[in-house]
């Protein structure tokens, strides 16, 4: 305190304006100076925090906070040096408060920029467990921690300029019964937000079927759920009509179900019938990928124009394309056993007879 007081005091002693308009354009200088030295320091530091794995990249910090540290300085600078060149005190109130807003703000930009990271980094090392619920709730946690930051930023803010936080909080009491009917569908989403995480009915990149909207979860909010659907369009759904949904979990299945009619015609004997139904169930017992327990080939129903045969399995695999590969090499070794066996498959037909002929 005693140097700042001595540099202030020479300050004073200076006549010449040309030499405090010189010292204030040093002081602006040295500003860009002193953040490049800050920059090296924390690198520094960052660098020995990643060594004991207690942070990230060192590089990702200093590229997070570079601009709003350097807009810090610059405005640092730029304050002293208008105090150095005796800005007329009429206006210094309104300089001070300016002032204050606006380092207020930097100094906000940069704390979120810094909890990104560290929620990020955190994440990381909780998704490495592959838990569900943590990776739905990292993206939640960080837009919770950016809102509380704006709070508390936007009211040490208003504050500081002049405002009196308490008596603008008791004055928007008045409303606050309109806010809060107002809020109630806000309130219920997040309930139905915090029954999904706690329930875990899916998790991002799930394919899920909801109601009427089939797709892929891409993304989980505070307010509601982002879903891809196969039109590629984005279908956003509440959470609180989410939790009160059926949802149908694609993704969780263990195997997947083929079934399949296979219709004959009428002309095919009982014993081709058989010998059919037989193959078939060779073919599929005979597939590496078919859950053996599964088969279930029957002769069902007499259609109008055919003998239907019931064909049933489940495939080991629930990748929808290796699904389709499995169905296609079942479908063409059926071809070439009805083809023979002379086995002929139906088409939907009718015969007319004419009672005058």
């Amino acid at each position: 305190m005693h140097v700042v007081d001595s540099f202030w005091q020479i300050l004073n002693n200076i006549d010449g304006s040309w030499l405090r308009y010189a010292v204030a354009v040093a002081v602006v200088l040295l500003s860009f100076v002193f953040h490049k030295i800050v920059l090296f320091l924390i690198a520094k530091e960052m660098q020995l925090l990643a060594k004991k794995s207690l942070f990230a990249d060192g590089r990702l910090v200093i590229k997070a906070i570079d601009k709003p540290l350097a807009l810090t300085f610059i405005l640092l600078g730029i304050y002293l040096a208008l105090l150095i060149c005796r800005f007329p005190t009429t206006y210094q109130k309104h300089l001070d408060g300016g002032f204050t807003a606006v380092l207020s703000c930097l100094i906000l930009w940069i704390l979120i920029r810094v909890s990104d990271l560290a929620i990020s980094f955190v994440g990381q090392k909780l998704t490495a467990t592959n838990d569900a619920i943590v990776v739905q709730i990292m993206p939640l946690l960080r837009r919770a921690f950016r809102i509380f930051l704006l709070i508390i930023g936007m009211i040490f803010i208003i504050q500081n300029i002049g405002v009196d936080v308490g008596s603008l909080l008791a004055g928007l009491g008045i409303g606050g019964l309109a806010i809060a009917l107002a809020a109630q569908e806000s309130l219920a989403n997040f309930w139905g937000t915090l029954v999904l995480l706690v329930d875990r009915p899916f998790k991002i990149h799930d394919w899920v079927k909801i109601n009427n909207t089939e797709g892929i979860i891409e993304e989980m909010g505070f307010r509601s759920t982002r879903i891809r659907t196969w039109q590629r369009s984005l279908v956003t759904l509440p959470n609180k009509s989410l939790a009160n949904s059926t949802i149908e979990n694609w993704t969780e299945m263990n195997k997947r179900r083929a079934r399949q009619i296979l219709a004959v015609t009428y002309q095919t004997k009982v014993a081709k019938i058989q010998q059919l139904i037989d193959g078939i169930e060779t073919i599929l017992s005979n597939h590496q990928q078919v859950e053996q327990e599964s088969i279930l080939v029957r002769f069902i129903d007499f259609n109008e124009s055919s003998l239907d045969i019931l064909v049933q399995y489940f495939t080991l695999t629930t990748v929808y394309v290796e699904f389709l590969q499995i169905k296609q090499e079942n479908n063409c070794a059926f071809l070439e056993l009805a083809e023979e066996l002379a086995v002929e498959f139906a088409f939907p037909s009718r015969t007319l007879y004419n009672a005058n002929s």
